[in-house]
C-alpha cells in the first residue's frame, strides 16, 4: 500500500511539471515567437521560423517567386534581382531608372577594386531606395565571376577578365561594396555565378565540361574560393552545364563539399532559371522532375528558379527521396538571408531603412558613372602621325576640317548586358557627343558618318516552340513546332530553357508541316520568343511560296501571339 502511494505521488508530481511547463511555453508563444526576437541569432531565427511552417507552404518557399505567408508575417519575394552594372527592372517604384555605369569587362580595364566598391556601395544604396517601403528583392545575381576564357563565349562583357586572380580582386570590390560595412546588417546579396565552367552559350542547358583536377581548381574554382575565404560571399548560382557528366546543380561534390564544407560559405544557392529542370530534361541523367528536385536539394541548392521545386518536393519526400530536414535546411539556408537584411526586425535597429527613394539616381551617382566611363578606356596605340611630328590624340581642333565617323555602332547607344533604362538625356552616341561637342564650340568642322556595315544578329529572329490551332467552334490542336516535315537550311532544333525549340532562323527562313487541318480555321497562336527588333511572320499554304492566310509583324518581346484569318 506504501509503495502503490508512493508511485501515485510521483504521478501526480510528473504529470505537475508537465502541465506547468506547457503554461510556461504557450505563455512564451503569447508574448513573442523567437524569430522576431533579434535577441537570437540569425540562424537560431530562421530555423524557429522554418519550424512553424506547414509542409505545404514549405513547398511554396522553395521557388524564385517566394509566396507570402500572412499568418508568420512572411511577404512575398523575388529571390531573382540583377545588379551587374546598376539596378535593372524588377521594382516596384514606377517611372524611377536606376543609375547604369559601364559594363564590367569595361570596369575590369580600370584595375581597380576600390573603384568597384564605391560603385557595388551606389548600387546597393540605391537597391535600398526601391525597397524601403517593404524588402521585395534584395537579392542580386551579380557579379559573374567566371573568368572570360573564350570571346566566343557571349557573356564576356559580364565578367571583370579572363584572368582569375584578377576576376578575384575586382569582384572582391563588388561584393563588399553590395553588402556594405555594417557588422550585423547586409545592405543587399550578392551572387558569385556561374558556377562552374559556364564558357559556352550554344548547348549551355545539355553540354558537358570536361576538366581536370589543376584546370577546375586553379582557373574556375579560383575565384569563389577567394570570394568565400577572404569577403564572406553569402551566395552562389549553379550552372547549367555538367562538369566531368554530373550537372553541377546535382553534384553534391561541388556544391556541397567544395562550396560549404571546403570553403566555408554560408548563406544560400540558387540554380540559374531551368538549372534543376535541366537535370532530367537537358542532360537526360534523372528521369523526371521529381528525381531532379530530390538531387538538387540533397547537392544543396536551396532555391529552384523554375517550378520543379514548388511543384515536387513534397512528392520527393513521399517517394522517400530526401527528407522533410533536407527541404528545412534549404529553407533555413535563404530564411537567415532574408533575416540578415532586416527584413524581419525594426527598421529603427536596420542602419540602411534609412536610405529613401531620393538617393536613386542621385547626381553624385552621375559623377561617379562617369568617372569609372574615363578610366575605362585601353588605348593600344597613339602613334606619331605620318608626315607629322606630333602623335594621333588628343585632337586638335584647329587643324581639322573634317571627320568621318565610320561604323555600326557610331551612331548607337547600347549599355551591355543587364542594363536597365536609363534617362534619354543620359543616352548619347558616339556620332551625337562629337557634333554636340563641335556646335557648342563653335567649331568650323564638318562631320560624315556612315554605318559601312551591320554587326547585328541576322540569326534568331524568332525561336519557336509550338503552334496551336483554333477552330471557330473554339476546339485546339497544339502542335510541336520542332517535328517539321521540311525546313530551310541552317534552321536547327535545340535545347532552349529544357525545351526543344527551333533555332538559326534566318530573315526568309521557313518551316513546313504536313497534315494540319486548315478547315474552319479561326487562328493559329504561336509560342515564340523574339530576338532583335522583331520581324514579320507569315503563314502560308501549299508551299513556302504559296498563298498567305495571315501576316503579322512580330515586335520584340516573348509571348503567344495569335494570327487571325486571312
Amino acid at each position: 500500500m506504501n509503495r502503490i502511494k508512493i508511485l501515485f505521488s510521483t504521478l501526480l508530481l510528473t504529470l505537475f511539471t508537465i502541465n506547468l511547463q506547457a503554461q510556461n511555453s504557450c505563455e512564451l508563444r503569447n508574448e513573442e515567437p523567437l524569430y522576431l526576437n533579434t535577441s537570437y541569432s540569425f540562424e537560431e531565427r530562421a530555423a524557429d521560423l522554418v519550424s512553424r511552417l506547414t509542409p505545404e507552404e514549405k513547398q511554396t518557399l522553395l521557388g524564385n517567386t517566394m509566396y507570402p505567408i500572412p499568418r508568420l508575417g512572411i511577404n512575398k519575394y523575388d529571390v531573382w534581382g540583377e545588379a551587374l552594372h546598376g539596378i535593372v527592372g524588377r521594382n516596384d517604384n514606377a517611372g524611377m531608372t536606376a543609375t547604369s555605369f559601364p559594363n564590367s569587362i569595361a570596369v575590369g580595364s580600370s584595375w581597380d577594386p576600390e573603384l568597384i566598391r564605391k560603385e557595388a556601395s551606389v548600387i546597393a544604396d540605391e537597391a535600398r531606395g526601391f525597397n524601403n517601403e517593404r524588402i521585395f528583392t534584395l537579392t542580386y545575381w551579380s557579379p559573374v565571376i567566371e573568368p572570360a576564357r573564350d570571346p566566343r563565349w557571349g557573356r564576356t562583357a559580364e565578367s571583370y577578365s579572363e584572368d582569375p586572380f584578377l576576376v578575384s580582386e575586382l569582384a572582391s570590390g563588388f561584393v563588399r561594396g553590395m553588402m556594405g560595412d555594417d557588422a550585423r546588417y547586409l545592405k543587399s546579396v550578392p551572387t558569385g555565378k556561374h558556377y562552374i565552367a559556364n564558357n559556352t552559350e550554344y548547348n549551355r542547358h545539355t553540354g558537358n565540361s570536361e576538366l581536370d583536377e589543376r584546370d577546375m581548381r586553379e582557373f574556375y574554382l579560383s575565384p569563389y574560393k577567394s570570394l568565400i575565404e577572404k569577403d564572406d560571399l553569402p551566395s552562389i548560382m549553379t550552372a547549367y552545364n555538367a562538369v566531368n557528366g554530373i550537372p553541377v546543380s546535382a553534384s553534391k561534390f561541388l556544391v556541397d563539399s567544395i562550396a560549404r564544407k571546403t570553403y566555408g560559405m554560408k548563406g544560400y544557392v540558387t540554380g540559374d532559371c531551368g538549372a534543376i529542370g535541366d537535370i532530367y530534361q537537358g542532360h537526360h541523367f534523372l528521369k523526371d522532375g521529381v528525381e531532379a528536385t530530390a538531387a538538387g536539394l540533397k547537392a544543396g541548392v536551396d532555391i529552384d528558379c523554375g517550378g520543379e521545386y514548388q511543384s515536387n518536393a513534397l512528392e520527393a519526400v513521399e517517394r522517400g527521396l530526401i527528407t522533410m530536414a533536407d527541404i528545412d535546411r534549404a529553407l533555413i539556408n535563404m530564411m537567415t538571408i532574408r533575416m540578415r537584411l532586416g527584413e524581419f526586425d525594426p527598421p529603427s535597429i536596420v542602419p540602411y531603412s534609412r536610405l529613401r527613394e531620393d538617393i536613386i539616381n542621385d547626381p553624385a551617382h552621375n559623377d561617379l558613372a562617369v568617372e569609372m566611363a574615363t578610366k575605362t578606356p585601353v588605348l593600344l596605340k597613339n602613334e606619331v602621325v605620318k608626315n607629322g611630328n606630333s602623335k594621333a590624340l588628343p585632337l586638335c581642333a584647329e587643324n581639322i576640317s573634317t571627320i568621318a565617323v565610320l561604323g555600326p555602332q557610331a551612331d548607337r547607344v547600347e549599355l551591355g548586358d543587364y542594363s536597365g533604362p536609363i534617362e534619354a538625356h543620359y543616352s548619347i552616341s558616339h556620332l551625337k557627343g562629337l557634333r554636340n561637342y563641335i556646335e557648342k564650340h563653335n567649331l568650323p568642322i564638318e562631320v560624315f558618318h556612315a554605318e559601312g556595315g551591320d554587326t547585328r544578329s541576322k540569326t534568331d529572329f524568332f525561336v519557336l516552340r509550338s503552334f496551336t490551332a483554333l477552330k471557330e467552334n473554339g476546339d485546339r490542336r497544339e502542335y510541336n513546332a520542332t517535328e517539321f516535315d521540311d525546313a530551310a537550311s541552317g534552321i536547327i532544333t535545340n535545347e532552349r530553357f529544357g525545351n526543344l525549340t527551333l533555332q538559326g532562323i534566318k530573315d526568309g527562313d521557313w518551316t513546313a508541316y504536313h497534315n494540319i487541318d486548315m478547315n474552319n480555321l479561326d487562328s493559329l497562336i504561336l509560342r515564340l520568343s523574339v530576338m532583335q527588333e522583331g520581324g514579320t511572320l507569315e503563314v502560308r499554304v501549299d508551299a513556302p511560296t504559296g498563298n498567305v492566310i495571315a501576316s503579322q509583324i512580330i515586335e520584340s518581346r516573348s509571348e503567344s501571339r495569335p494570327f487571325g484569318r486571312g
